[in-house]
């Protein structure tokens, strides 16, 4: 199998944004927060899952860096709840994060389950590095493949 060119080159989420992204075709989407988190924050980085999704004529897996974040927003949980990605989304893996955060992390997951039943939150995945968040979507393209 011939491994995917990984590219490095980040982009500002917004002007003056410590927070970046990137995409890796065919179906990777990339964010690396850095400090905290407000609602516009989120809602840009949901809107560049949706435009990658439609550029891409796919579905992403979002790969989100937490090793860096800050403080989350009171917004950015209410907009995780009012907004659903699963039209775009084949899966989410966050990684890089301290115990804590995942610890935390994980809540929030669990929340959304018991407050929006309806959202799948199965195909969140915590991982402690992004190799292992590759080896995850490499797993979940295989199944899905096979599948069809």
């Amino acid at each position: 199998m011939v491994k995917p060119e990984v590219r490095e080159e980040w982009s500002p989420l917004r002007a003056g944004s410590p927070h970046l992204y990137r995409f890796e075709a065919p179906d990777l989407f990339f964010s690396r927060t850095q400090g905290d988190v407000s609602g516009a924050d989120l809602a840009r980085m949901f809107d560049l899952v949706e435009e990658f999704a439609a550029r891409a004529g796919r579905r992403l897996f979002w790969m989100a860096d937490i090793s860096r974040v800050g403080k989350l927003s009171e917004e950015v949980g209410k907009l995780a709840l009012a907004r659903d990605l699963k039209p775009f989304l084949r899966g989410a893996l966050i990684y890089g994060g301290s115990f804590h955060q995942r610890l935390l992390a994980t809540m929030v997951t669990k929340a959304l389950h018991v407050l929006k039943p309806e959202r799948r939150t199965d195909r969140v995945v915590f991982c402690a590095t992004e190799a292992e968040a590759r080896a995850v979507v490499e797993e979940q393209r295989r199944l899905q493949n096979a599948a069809s």
